[in-house]
C-alpha cells in the first residue's frame, strides 16, 4: 500500500512516504498562460505566489486568468500532488494522511480532504496535537497532555486525554492575540497562564508539548506561565515540527513521556481502576505512531534491550544494610530468588516516622547532586534531602515535604535469572495483594527513556506509589516515587531525573 502522510502548517508543508521524505511551501501562482498553477514557489512582497493556506476559508483564490479563478481545494490539490512529486511517486495514492493545525473547523477540514480525495483513493484529517502526542511512549494509563501550536500571530493549545488503546480531545483553546512576538518575557508569561487558566480550569497536565519552539526565552515564557496557572511546575518539552512527519521525537529536545497519569475522569481514582484491573486484566495499547527501534521490544529481545538504554548494570552480591523492616513475606512458588526490593517495594513502600527515627537526614543543597549507595548511582534533586541512607534501600524527601517521598533500592539477583522471572514473580506477588492497593504490573514499560517493570502502590495513607523496575545483568534496582494521591505532577520531573540520572558501576 502506498501510504503518504503529511504535517501542514500556515507556512510550511512536511511529507512522507514509506521511503522518503519532502517538504516545502503550500503557495500557488498562476502559470505563465494563466491556464494552470504551479506550487511551491517562494511567498514574497514581489511574487504573485499566494498561500493556499492562508485562503481555506474564501470561495475562490482571485487569480487573473481566461478561466474561473480556482477554488482552494483545487488550490491544495495542486500543492499536494507536488509533494508527491517530491516523494517520486504517481497520483493517486492509496492513502492520504494530513495533519492540521487544531484549531481548524469543519469548513476547513472539508477543504482537506476534497483536495485529499484528488490525489488520494482513502483520506484521513487529524490535528497535529494528535500526532505530536502520539510520538511519545504511551505508559498504559491514563494521561491529561497539552499540546502549544504556536503561529505567527495566534496561539492554539489542545488538551489531550489519552488511556491504553485511546486518544481524544478533552479541549481546544484559539488565541489569535498571543503571537509567537507576544510570547517573551513576563508579559508573554502571564498570556500563557491566563490562556492555561482557560484551557485547564484548574486541572494540572502530565506535561506540556510545545510545537515549533526553540528559543530558550520563549520556553521559559511558556514554562513560568504554565507553572503559574497550574500552582505546580510542570515539564515543558519543546517538539520540532519536522518531526512530526519523521514518527519520532528528537532527542536531543525532549525526554520520553511520564509514567504515572492524572485521572482524567472524576469518577473513577486510580485506586478504582485498580479494582477493574484485578477484574479484567491489562488492555491492550496501540501508540498510533511505527514503533521506534530503539523502543523496548517484546519476548527473547526483552533482555538486551534493557541493556541498551545506559543502564550499566553488572553482577554483584550487594550489601543488605542493617536490620530495618526486611521482607514480611515471600511467594514460595517464585521461580527465582527475587531481590529484596521487589517484595519490600510492594508491602513496604514509605516505611514511615518510626524507620527514620534514628536516621540523620543529609544537608540540603540548591543544586542536583550525585549519590552513591552500593554500586547505584544517582542524583539526589536540588533541595532534597536523603532521610534514610543505606547500600540496599535510599529514600529521600525535599526538604519541608514528608508527603512525597523518592526510594532508590536495589540487589543482586541469582545467577541466570531474567527479567521474565522477576517479572513473573513480581506479578505473583501482586496479585496475592488486597484488591485495590496495587495496580497490574506494566510488562512494557517506558520511564525516562528507561524500560522496564512498573506498577502504582495504593496506600491508605492517602499516597500513592509509582514504582519502576530495572532489571539486567543479575542485578534489579526499583525507583519508587511516592505522592499525594492524583497529585502525580507535583513529583513526575524529579522522579523522571532520579531514573534517567541512575547508573551502576562496577564492582
Amino acid at each position: 500500500m502506498t501510504r503518504v502522510e503529511l504535517v501542514l502548517t500556515d507556512t510550511r508543508l512536511w511529507a512522507r512516504s514509506d521511503s522518503t521524505h519532502w517538504d516545502g511551501v503550500p503557495s500557488v501562482l498562476p502559470t505563465s498562460d494563466g491556464a494552470g498553477l504551479v506550487a511551491g514557489a517562494p511567498l514574497q512582497a514581489t511574487s504573485p505566489a499566494v498561500s493556499v493556506v492562508e485562503l481555506l476559508d474564501a470561495d475562490r483564490i482571485a487569480f487573473p486568468a481566461p478561466a474561473a479563478p480556482p477554488t482552494p481545494a483545487e488550490g491544495l490539490a495542486v500543492v499536494f500532488d507536488t509533494a508527491l512529486a517530491g516523494l517520486r511517486l504517481a497520483a493517486p495514492c492509496e492513502q492520504l494522511t494530513v495533519f492540521c493545525p487544531s484549531s481548524w473547523g469543519e469548513r476547513r477540514r472539508a477543504v482537506l480532504e476534497a483536495a485529499g480525495r484528488r490525489v488520494a483513493a482513502r483520506v484521513r484529517i487529524d490535528s497535529l496535537a494528535t500526532r505530536a502526542t502520539a510520538l511519545y511512549p504511551d505508559p498504559g494509563q491514563q494521561q491529561r497532555i497539552v499540546v502549544l501550536e504556536v503561529a505567527t500571530l495566534s496561539t492554539t493549545a489542545t488538551v489531550i486525554g489519552r488511556s491504553r488503546d485511546e486518544t481524544w480531545v478533552q479541549a481546544c483553546e484559539f488565541e489569535p492575540n498571543l503571537g509567537a512576538d507576544e510570547l517573551t518575557g513576563a508579559a508573554g508569561a502571564a498570556a500563557v497562564a491566563a490562556l492555561m487558566s482557560r484551557l485547564l480550569d484548574g486541572l494540572v497536565p502530565n506535561y506540556v508539548l510545545a510545537l515549533g519552539l526553540s528559543d530558550a526565552e520563549r520556553l521559559e515564557a511558556v514554562r513560568l506561565g504554565v507553572s503559574g496557572c497550574c500552582g505546580v511546575p510542570v515539564d515543558v518539552r519543546p517538539v520540532p515540527v519536522p518531526d512530526l512527519i519523521h514518527g519520532v521525537v528528537s532527542r536531543n529536545s525532549v525526554r520520553p513521556a511520564s509514567g504515572p497519569p492524572v485521572p482524567m475522569d472524576p469518577g473513577g481514582s486510580l485506586r478504582d481502576r485498580a479494582r477493574q484491573s484485578r477484574k479484567h486484566g491489562p488492555a491492550g495499547r496501540t501508540s498510533g505512531v511505527e514503533p521506534d527501534s530503539s523502543g523496548p521490544r517484546r519476548g527473547s529481545d526483552r533482555n538486551s534491550q534493557l541493556s541498551g538504554y545506559g543502564v550499566d548494570m553488572v553482577h554483584g552480591t550487594g550489601g543488605r544494610g542493617s536490620g530495618q523492616s526486611r521482607l514480611r513475606w515471600v511467594v514460595a512458588a517464585a521461580v527465582v530468588l527475587v531481590a529484596a526490593v521487589v517484595v519490600g517495594a510492594v508491602l513496604l513502600g514509605h516505611r514511615g516516622g518510626d524507620a527514620n527515627s534514628g536516621a540523620t537526614a543529609s544537608p540540603v543543597s540548591d543544586s542536583d547532586t550525585v549519590r552513591t549507595a552500593g554500586r547505584v548511582e544517582f542524583p539526589v534533586p536540588a533541595r532534597w534531602q536523603v532521610t534514610t541512607p543505606a547500600a540496599d534501600r535510599t529514600e529521600m524527601q525535599p526538604a519541608g515535604d514528608a508527603h512525597q517521598r523518592i526510594t532508590v533500592a536495589q540487589t543482586a539477583l541469582k545467577p541466570g535469572a531474567s527479567v521474565e522471572d522477576v517479572a513473573n514473580s513480581l506479578a505473583a506477588q501482586l496479585r496475592a495483594q488486597p484488591a485495590g492497593q496495587v495496580s497490574e504490573l506494566d510488562r512494557e514499560a517506558v520511564f525516562a527513556d528507561r524500560p522496564g517493570l512498573s506498577y502504582q502502590q495504593f496506600r491508605t495513607d492517602g499516597t500513592t506509589i509509582y514504582w519502576h523496575v530495572m532489571v539486567d545483568q543479575g542485578m534489579q534496582v526499583s525507583v519508587g516515587c511516592q505522592y499525594p494521591n492524583e497529585q502525580w505532577p507535583r513529583i513526575s520531573a524529579v522522579c523522571e531525573r532520579v531514573v534517567a540520572g541512575l547508573r551502576i558501576t562496577p564492582q
